[in-house]
């Protein structure tokens, strides 16, 4: 089994704005899970409120790989 790290930007088709900030660009963290010939994707946000950062999801992502 291998897991593939791609952190990416996704610029927005539209601004977003929520009381606190607006912003026109998203960082993610993707994954893909190799595994048998098969191939499995995932992303998510890391969300600041909480301290997270893609930094801080990949560390987890790189101590979590099988």
């Amino acid at each position: 089994m291998e897991l593939r790290i791609v952190p990416r930007t996704l610029k927005l088709a539209e601004t977003f704005t929520i009381a606190y900030a607006s912003s026109d660009e998203e960082p993610v963290v993707g994954v893909e899970l190799h595994h048998a010939g098969h191939v499995g994707y995932g992303e998510a946000t890391p969300f600041d409120r909480y301290g997270e950062t893609p930094a801080t999801a990949i560390d987890w992502l790189e101590r979590a790989a099988p």
